[in-house]
């Protein structure tokens, strides 16, 4: 169940919100999974946050939106419904794939065990995928080799790491503390974008960065 949403819906919405309306407006849609997981987390599994975790978390959204939407203040006003649609599923896909792992994970399951099983699955589906007899669904004539290489570094880091990563996290936190650091993936972007372009992200960005580290010290704390 974890993979049917974590993985094999939210991961498709989310390249397709990619390319509806971009990363950044798809980064920033990402971040709701953080509410949602800590909503469901306490509908399904009568979790409890404190009043200074709470905040944490607030701040870390805030932190994450300020971030992205820092970037540009025509995003919003250029982004296609579709996509807003797509970036809210990926969104609740996240939360439900986390919801469904804690248990297992709160039960003792090796995290490695847990990232094969979740990720295996999704890939056996994504390999049966191409079988179906659908134009948009053929594979590209050619990849080239920087493509092909990002894609495995992608999954490398995203799936292999990231995931394990996340395993382990959800067997000794609760959902909604675990989805929240794992949303603050759109903030630690901001030096690799630095970096990467050697364009200085605005300074809403960086004081949302900031405000995002704040609320990460309150959450673990």
């Amino acid at each position: 169940v974890s993979s049917l949403f974590g993985i094999i819906i939210a991961s498709t919405t989310y390249f397709a919100a990619i390319y509806s309306a971009g990363p950044r407006t798809t980064a920033l849609l990402f971040s709701l999974a953080s509410p949602l997981a800590v909503v469901l987390g306490y509908l399904f599994l009568g979790e409890t946050l404190t009043g200074r975790q709470g905040l944490g978390i607030a701040c870390v959204l805030a932190g994450i939106m300020l971030a992205i939407g820092g970037w540009s203040s025509r995003a919003a006003a250029c982004t296609p419904w579709l996509g807003i649609g797509l970036g809210i599923i990926t969104a609740i896909g996240q939360a439900l794939g986390s919801l469904a792992a804690r248990p297992a994970m709160a039960g003792g399951v090796e995290p490695f065990t847990a990232m094969a099983v979740r990720s295996g699955i999704a890939a056996l589906f994504f390999l049966a995928l191409p079988l179906v007899p659908h134009p948009a669904l053929r594979p590209p004539s050619q990849i080239t080799r920087r493509s092909l290489g990002l894609a495995v570094g992608s999954a490398f880091f995203g799936v292999g790491l990231g995931m394990s990563l996340l395993m382990a996290a959800l067997a000794h936190g609760n959902v909604g503390v675990v989805s929240t650091l794992s949303s603050m993936t759109p903030v630690a972007i901001l030096p690799m974008v630095w970096a990467r372009t050697g364009i200085v992200p605005p300074l809403p960005a960086w004081i949302g960065a900031a405000l995002a580290v704040f609320g990460t010290g309150l959450i673990s704390l």
